[in-house]
This record gives structure tokens, sequence and C-alpha cells, in this order.
């Protein structure tokens, strides 16, 4: 796998055991999300999908598949051909 990066990165530092982040800030719910990364804060739900990013929602369906998008009083539906 070749990556490149462009401008500072961060250096992490990843526990093998988990692969999870063990830097300040990280913090991870029962299920090995992460739910704080030091710059944001996240929620999710029993099925692994992303509901909260700070004050942004996500609303899924039966299938989980994202169908709407809250961004404060904005609201963004995404629309599914059968």
């Amino acid at each position: 796998m070749n990556a490149q990066t462009h401008g500072p990165s961060p250096n992490l530092t990843v526990n093998t055991a988990n692969n999870r982040v063990t830097d300040t800030g990280y913090a991870y719910d029962a299920a090995g999300n992460v739910t704080n990364d030091g710059f944001h804060t996240y929620t999710w739900d029993a099925d692994a999908n992303m509901r909260t990013v700070d004050s942004t929602s996500v609303t899924f369906d039966a299938l989980d598949r994202p169908v709407e998008k809250a961004v404060g009083t904005t609201y963004t539906q995404f629309v599914y051909s059968p």
C-alpha cells in the first residue's frame, strides 16, 4: 500500500492489541467506536452506524442506509430508487 501525506501529519500511538489510538483526547465506547478524538464528539447506534458528529446527526432506514442529515436547522434527505 502506498500513501502520501501533504502537510503536517499527526504522530499517533496505536495499541496493536486492539487497534485503538492511545493518545490523549481519544475515547472509545464498549464496542470500540471512537467517541471523542480531541476535536469532535461522536455517537453510534447498535449497528455501528455513526449517528452524530458534534451537532450534526444522521438518520438511517431499516436497511442501514443514511436517509437524512441534520445540521442545525438544515436538513438534507437522501432518496434511493428501488
